[in-house]
This record gives C-alpha cells, sequence and structure tokens, in this order.
C-alpha cells in the first residue's frame, strides 16, 4: 500500500494492525483510493480482457470474497472471547487503585497499606508519608488503619463502604477519596496532601435534600450528598461512589484550562461505548474489597516497628489539624460559626446504629423502615433541628403549651362529633318510627274501608236496610240512657234494682221484701195493673183494684196469693 494510502483516513480503514477486523471498502471507498494513485489508472488502461472472462473473473472473486468473509467474520469472533477471556483474568490478576479504580491512567507505583491491604496510586491518595519511609522500610497505612479502625468507616457523601477514605476536620467523620475529589464545596486542610476533609462551606440542608438515582433503597438514596449531571438543565443527581460504579465520572485535573476539573454526566449525556467493560472490572473490585475487609478483621496484629510506624503518621495528621486550628483561632474572624442541624436520616452511620439498636429491640427491618419512606425533604419548622438552645426553647413550649391547646381541641372536636352522631342517631330513629306509624294508619284506614266494604255485602245478602239498623241502634242507646235508678219508699235505698216495683196510682217504687205483706216475686203485669199497700187503704172500694184492663182478650182468673186473701180478711 502507498505512503498517501497509509496517510489517509481510507487508508488507515483497509490496512489495521493483525488480530483487529478488516473493514471491506464500497466501490465508492475505491474509485475514491484509485483516484489518490496515479498509476492505477495508467494499469487499468493499459490491460484490456474480454468481456466474458471480466464477467467470470467477478462472479469467482465475489463467492471468493464471501467465503472469505465469514471465515474472518467467525475467527474475528473467536479472537475477541479469547482477548476477553484474557482481559478478565488480567483483572483479576492485576492491582486496583482503591480510589480511582484504575480510570485514571497512571504509570505510578501503588501504595499497599500494611493492616488492611488497600491498594491506592501515590498521586489519588498522597498523604503525609515521606517518600524515604515508604520505599525504604516499605511500610505505608491509610489513614482508617493509623486510627485503629478494624471495620471501614461510614463515608459522610454517600452509602458505600468499598474503598479509600480520608479522615475529616471534624472528629470521627470520614469521606471516601473519591467523594471529596467530586463533590462540589469541598476542600482540604492541606492541598498538597489531600489531608483533612471540610465541608465547611457547605450547609447542612444540602446533605439529603436530593434523592440519587442510581440507588435501588429509596433510604440509601438520601444518605449524604447527591451531586448533579454537569449537563447543562439535567436534573439527574447521584452519589459519587454511584457513578463511579456507572463509568460516568470524569477526571480533568491534569487539564489546567479546565473550569471544572471534576465532573461526571449522566446515562443520557455521556458515551455509553466503554462503559461496560469499566463496570465489570469495578464489580470485580467491589468483590476483592469485600474479600479483602474479611481479611483485614482475621489478620494478626502489628509488629511493634510496624505499630511505631503507624502511630508516627497518626502524629503527623495530627500536627496538620493542630496547626490549622491554630492558624483559625490566631486569624480574623465575624464570630464563632453557629452550629447548623442535619437530619439523622441522611447519615449512613447513624441510621445503621439506630437500626441494630431496633433490631436488638425486637422491631423487624421493614417496621423501622417504614416511617422514613414519609420524611419530608425538607424542614418545615422555623427553628432548625439541633442541640441548640433555640430549638430546645421551642421544644419546651410545644410540650408545656402547644401540644395541651392542640389536644384540647381535639377532645372538644370529638365531644361534637359524639354529640352529632347521638342526634344524627335519634333524628333517624324517630324518622322511623313516623314512618312506620304513617304505614300503620294506612293499614287501618284500608281494613276499615276493606270491613265496610264487607258489611255492605252482607247487608245487601241479608235484604236488610242499613239505614233501620242505625236508627236501632241509636233509640237503644237512648232508652238505655234514659233509665233511672229509684230508691225504696220504705228503706230509703235504691239497691236492688230488680227486686222493685213500682206502683201504677201513686208511682213509689218498692223493695218486694219491705212491702206489706212482703212479696217473694215481683207482682206480673200482662193484664192486670199493680197498686201499693197504700193506695189499697186509702181506695175504699177494693173491687176498684182488681178491675181488669182493657185488652183484646181475657184470660182465666187466678186466686190471689194465700197471704194477701188473709190481710183482706182481717
Amino acid at each position: 500500500m502507498s505512503k498517501p494510502t497509509d496517510s489517509s483516513i481510507f487508508g488507515k480503514m483497509t490496512s489495521r494492525a493483525a488480530g483487529k477486523r478488516q473493514i471491506k471498502p464500497t466501490a465508492v471507498l475505491f474509485a475514491t483510493l484509485n483516484e489518490n494513485h496515479p498509476s492505477s489508472d495508467e494499469e487499468d488502461e493499459d490491460f484490456e480482457g474480454p468481456k466474458e472472462e471480466e464477467g467470470s473473473g467477478d462472479s469467482g472473486d465475489s463467492s471468493e470474497e464471501s467465503n472469505s468473509d465469514e471465515e474472518e467474520s467467525e475467527e474475528d469472533e473467536e479472537e475477541e472471547e479469547k482477548d476477553q477471556e484474557h482481559g478478565e483474568v488480567e483483572e483479576e490478576k492485576s492491582i486496583i487503585c482503591g480510589v480511582c479504580v484504575n480510570q485514571k491512567k497512571s504509570d505510578e507505583n501503588f501504595l499497599n497499606c500494611r493492616k488492611c491491604g488497600i491498594h491506592v496510586h501515590k498521586s489519588c491518595y498522597k498523604g503525609l508519608q515521606s517518600s524515604e519511609d515508604v520505599t525504604s522500610e516499605g511500610l505505608w497505612f491509610c489513614e482508617p488503619c493509623q486510627y485503629g479502625y478494624l471495620d471501614p468507616p461510614f463515608c459522610e457523601f454517600c452509602p458505600s463502604r468499598f474503598g479509600a477514605f480520608k479522615k475529616s476536620d471534624l472528629p470521627d467523620r470520614w469521606a471516601h477519596t473519591i467523594c471529596a475529589l467530586f463533590t462540589h464545596g469541598i476542600v482540604w486542610v492541606d492541598d498538597d496532601s489531600l489531608s483533612g476533609v471540610s465541608w465547611e462551606n457547605l450547609e447542612n440542608s444540602n446533605f439529603g435534600r436530593r434523592v440519587c438515582s442510581a440507588c435501588s433503597d429509596k433510604i440509601e438514596a438520601r444518605f449524604g450528598i447527591s451531586s448533579r449531571c454537569e449537563s447543562g438543565m439535567c436534573k439527574e443527581y447521584m452519589h459519587v461512589t454511584c457513578a463511579q460504579k456507572l463509568g460516568l465520572l470524569v477526571d480533568e485535573s491534569g487539564d489546567s484550562e479546565a473550569a471544572v476539573p471534576r465532573y461526571f454526566f449522566c446515562k443520557k449525556h455521556t458515551n455509553l461505548d466503554n462503559l461496560k467493560s469499566f463496570q465489570r472490572k469495578f464489580e470485580g473490585w467491589e468483590k476483592a474489597e469485600g474479600k479483602r475487609i474479611t481479611a483485614h478483621r482475621r489478620r494478626k496484629a502489628l509488629e511493634a516497628s510496624e505499630d511505631e510506624q503507624r502511630v508516627k503518621m497518626r502524629e503527623m495528621l495530627e500536627e496538620l489539624f493542630e496547626d490549622e486550628n491554630t492558624k483559625q483561632k490566631g486569624g480574623v474572624h465575624g464570630g464563632e460559626k453557629v452550629k447548623q442541624a442535619r437530619l439523622l436520616n441522611s447519615s449512613s452511620e447513624f441510621f445503621d446504629r439506630f437500626e441494630t439498636k431496633a433490631e436488638d429491640s425486637g422491631l423487624s427491618k421493614k417496621e423501622f423502615r417504614d416511617p422514613f419512606y414519609d420524611i419530608k425533604l425538607t424542614n418545615s419548622s422555623h427553628v432548625p433541628i439541633g442541640f441548640s438552645k433555640e430549638y430546645l426553647d421551642f421544644m419546651h413550649v410545644r410540650d408545656t403549651q402547644i401540644i395541651p391547646e392542640e389536644e384540647e381541641k381535639l377532645r372538644k372536636v370529638r365531644e361534637l362529633l359524639a354529640e352529632t352522631k347521638a342526634k344524627q342517631e335519634k333524628k333517624s330513629t324517630s324518622k322511623a318510627l313516623s314512618d312506620k306509624f304513617r304505614a300503620n294508619e294506612e293499614l287501618i284506614e284500608s281494613k276499615q274501608e276493606a270491613i265496610e266494604r264487607l258489611h255492605k255485602i252482607l247487608a245487601e245478602l241479608g235484604d236488610l236496610d242499613l239505614r233501620q239498623s242505625t236508627e236501632r241502634s241509636t233509640s237503644g242507646t237512648v232508652a238505655k240512657k234514659a233509665k233511672e235508678s229509684y230508691s225504696c219508699v220504705v228503706c230509703k235505698k235504691a239497691t236492688e234494682q230488680h227486686k222493685q216495683t213500682q206502683c201504677d196510682q201513686c208511682h213509689n217504687s218498692y223493695h218486694i221484701g219491705c212491702l206489706s205483706p212482703p212479696l217473694t216475686r215481683l207482682p206480673k203485669r200482662n193484664n192486670f195493673g199493680w197498686i201499693c199497700h197504700e193506695c189499697n187503704e186509702s181506695s175504699g172500694d177494693e173491687s176498684e183494684v182488681m178491675v181488669p184492663m182493657e185488652t183484646s182478650r181475657s184470660s182465666r182468673n187466678r186466686r190471689p196469693p194465700a197471704r194477701l186473701s188473709a190481710f183482706l180478711s182481717q
């Protein structure tokens, strides 16, 4: 191949290194390449073959090219599989930096912690150790091991516990080196050695404000600080370690002209070509980290010389913090910095401790986590949460005044609700009774109408006049009402009305026992009248008493009683 072909892009496409897939050029590409070669036109003009041979040659060439393409594709696939397997083996055997996970190309030597076994690039982790101590004795300790940590500390910016950590300027607070480098607003006590992570320029309200879109757990998504995608108006937020796991971090710290040396793009705004290989590498590194942490717990204690080196490195770091505190006290400040409050559910350390305590108390993990899903992202109270005097006063007022007032309001509302409910029940009961009474009245009216119809039918069947029966009933009622009671003239008593008889002449009433002589029964008045003994004595003619009444027919004469005849004979 000629030099111009090699220098052009078409030449590079058609001539690749061994083991790489060759790109078959098209007819247009061949024409373009032939134009660049002046000798090719002369050769084509000089050579003239028969048309039949040319046709047969083209068909043969096409079949040979197709077969060769199939063979080359199969060989390329086999070579790619071998390269991938070989690469995975190399990745397992190779040393991976605990900060950049070998995403940053560096030819520097690795620093290996003597105690926990983590590997880091010297340019990624840095530190206060002198190069002479590291090269001569080979003893180096990461900052958590300098302070005697057996388990990895908790990062203040993300939920992960893998990787290399740095101590902050606050006691017992740690952060990933990669999180401190890529989180905007983070500063260092010493920039040259990357020692002393400080977030004094950040508001504590930033912790837990944004939800990480890469975290599967909603509670862990609010741990720490989620950084924003650097692409324009994108609203995707992620933890730095979550973005690193997906291969989205961009480090341009070597470029002095870069406005933002370290940032990341989300999946929508990044090139996804080389991410899968890095993600596989990161997964392998996470597995190795888990094994390293487990092995670190089982390691033996350090020797005396090694422990002296560890203590020496820790003292150097503490001296740095003391010098920084001295500078701050000697400088001019606007006053003591106000302590800021922070939500407990934004800290992975405290959340893990409270969760462990809840499990020890018999509470399940689900029961402990469920209330945290409903916590608001912002604090609605005008007093910031914290152990300050203002917040304690607010809590005292809330417990002594606000809560009792609200409870009293709640009690009144409940009483009003109970009264309203009772009135409603009473109203519904009265309505039901009135409906039932109305239904009974309608039933009675219908039955009365039915009875009247039945009576009318029976009267018609019996050939009875309804009006006559009504008159008879009314006359009988009047007669009964007109009947009066009589009193005996002799005993002056109105008792035993059924044993009294009335004189037809004087109309006085006598008991049959009070008569002289007394009677055993009432006198019959079918065809005769009856007078008392007084009327009988006053009358001279006895025959007048026994005068028969005018009748249509006479009955046989009856003999008077023996007592009466004896009385008359006297």
